[in-house]
């Protein structure tokens, strides 16, 4: 017989000989029964008794960043609900079991969808995808083709959308299932969303986003708009998108973005919870610096971590690193900066030099049509998760800035990597610096990067050997995008700066160790300052790797920085 013993509101297994089975990390799952039964769990179901007071029929918006436990909040949603889940108690013992809703669990028919799947490369694949999952949906209550409540042109409805027939008919299938449901059941219906946002952002990069925000706007219109037969809808996803472009007429939408907020802060982890489940895996020793890493997030007045940074950091027991960085698409910032105007590059200086920047925040937005608004700027980096925003004197103004180690690191590395490439003249520049590289011509490969430099950060001001590492290395990785390019690479006798590491046979591999020097000197002194990077390469022969593979040609190269200037030294080694 195994005994479920609670320590600090989760349960520990205790087994009859005395051992203690260990609750898992609940990092990669998003099903909430899967996390209750086995995992440690943060309980967030006090939610489920706040929606309930707030009476039938609100829409609400709910909008984070990605992998702030979105989805598991409308797994816990569809569990508690879902009349078709007649499952064991998982609720018990949790805050919702206190509530004077709890008998209400499992008594309401439920349409749960997940939209993160419809990030597609054409309208013509969204659309067979989004058939896919709207039959999946009908093909769960599939029991009203046996039911006396519908007629049978109804049931016909019914056997096309479990048949992905009926393109005309896609955008009434979310209003009609809910019809039927509440006529076959005689109760309202609780429709979920999750990652509303996906298909929307996606259509952006590929260019059939009028195509896709006209589908889902007649989805949402129609599913939700003076919808009789709804108990209340719930919709997760990251960005704010203006109700004009794709809620139209929906008068009764209440958009959560944890700034204009509707119920307390449910998403991320506040710095108790943090402390506790650092506590539970034996990590606690390391509560502040985990706060410096991934905390800083504010919503609600309330100071969060980021949830899938801190069960990240659990799983590799206690390594600090950025684990939040490219989890997903950056469509929207590509394009958002494929089109901002150069004062943006100011905003992007002042953040990374840790200011806090004024911003106007807007309830909601259209990100890809306003990009000569800087809030727009400002309120998509909040929204992605890249800024959080500290409340201002006015409940729509703050002061945004990036809230912790781990994104300024990625603020680094992505947002100014998006930037700077989308300039057009970076784009020639990168062109040719890649054919300097491969044939080691020094003078050029010097002009070029001092232009790149001139063009994309000519506000910036980098004091660092490291501000530059990561500028070449950003750039080798576009240079060269079938090779491995590794920063402080452990190789011969030491940690060189920048490796490129071809994937293919007789392919261009190289060693660049970097430079910074503070003080103005001569041109001379700077070039010979390259050479010593050299001669370091040489020496702790960094190089030795590249030459045991087929890499050709292999060159060696050093960098002398000074401000904006930039000296080159090479040899080739093979």
């Amino acid at each position: 017989m195994v005994e479920k013993v609670e320590k600090g509101g989760n349960m520990l297994y205790y087994l009859d000989d005395g051992g203690i089975i260990m609750l898992l990390n609940p990092i990669s799952k998003d099903n909430f029964k899967e996390i209750v039964t086995n995992c440690y769990y943060v309980d967030k179901t006090n939610l489920i008794n706040e929606i309930l007071d707030k009476g039938d029929q609100g829409i609400y918006l709910m909008l984070r960043p990605r992998r702030f436990g979105k989805s598991v909040i409308v797994s816990m949603l569809e569990y508690f609900f879902d009349i078709q889940k007649k499952d064991d108690d998982i609720f018990k013992g949790l805050e919702i079991a206190k509530s004077k809703y709890y008998y209400e669990r499992n008594t309401y028919p439920t349409i749960r969808l997940s939209f993160k799947d419809l990030e597609k490369v054409d309208y013509h694949s969204l659309i067979i995808t989004f058939k896919e999952i709207i039959s999946s949906l009908y093909i769960r209550h599939k029991y009203l083709l046996d039911s006396d409540v519908l007629e049978p042109i109804e049931k016909t409805y019914v056997s096309n959308m479990i048949n992905k027939c009926g393109d005309d008919e896609l955008s009434s299938s979310i209003r009609k299932l809910s019809e039927f449901l509440y006529r076959y059941h005689q109760k309202k219906v609780v429709i979920l969303i999750d990652e509303y946002d996906t298909p929307i952002i996606s259509s952006t990069e590929k260019d059939f986003y009028d195509k896709a925000l006209l589908l889902f706007k007649n989805i949402y219109s129609e599913g939700l708009k003076d919808n009789p037969n709804i108990k209340f809808a719930f919709l997760t996803g990251v960005l704010k998108v203006s109700k004009d472009y794709l809620f139209s007429g929906l008068n009764n939408l209440l958009v959560d973005d944890g700034y204009t907020t509707y119920f307390n802060e449910y998403f991320g982890f506040d710095y108790q919870e943090s402390r506790a489940i650092l506590d539970y895996f034996n990590l606690g020793k390391y509560y502040d610096e985990v706060v410096d890493w991934y905390g800083g997030y504010t919503y609600h007045r309330k100071d969060l971590v980021n949830p899938w940074s801190i069960l990240s950091f659990i799983a590799t027991g206690g390594e600090f690193r950025p684990y939040w960085s490219k989890t997903s698409s950056n469509t929207a910032l590509s394009y958002l900066f494929s089109n901002v105007t150069s004062n943006l590059s100011d905003s992007l200086s002042r953040l990374l030099n840790r200011e806090k920047l004024f911003v106007k925040l807007y309830i909601n937005y259209s990100p890809f049509d306003e990009e000569e608004d800087i809030n727009v700027a400002l309120n998509l980096l909040i929204s992605s998760g890249y800024l959080t925003a500290t409340e201002g004197e006015d409940v729509f103004e703050g002061l945004a800035h990036i809230p912790n180690k781990e994104i300024g690191y990625v603020f680094r590395n992505e947002i100014i990597s998006n930037y700077q490439l989308m300039s057009k003249d970076n784009n020639n520049i990168v062109d040719k610096l890649r054919v300097a590289l491969l044939t080691g011509k020094q003078e050029e490969i010097a002009l070029l990067i001092e232009k790149f430099i001139t063009f994309s950060l000519s506000y910036f001001e980098f004091n660092d050997e490291k501000s530059y590492q990561i500028i070449v290395s950003t750039l080798s990785a576009i240079l060269f995008g079938n090779h491995l390019v590794r920063m402080e690479d452990t190789l011969g006798e030491g940690r060189c700066d920048i490796s490129i590491t071809p994937i293919k046979e007789n392919s261009f591999g190289s060693i660049i160790e970097i430079k910074y020097v503070s003080s103005k000197i001569s041109e001379a002194r700077l070039q010979k300052t390259a050479e010593v990077a050299v001669k370091q390469i040489k020496n702790k022969e960094y190089y030795q790797s590249l030459v045991r593979t087929s890499a050709y040609p292999i060159i060696i190269y050093g960098f002398a920085f000074m401000k904006k200037k930039v000296k080159i030294a090479s040899e080739r080694i093979r």
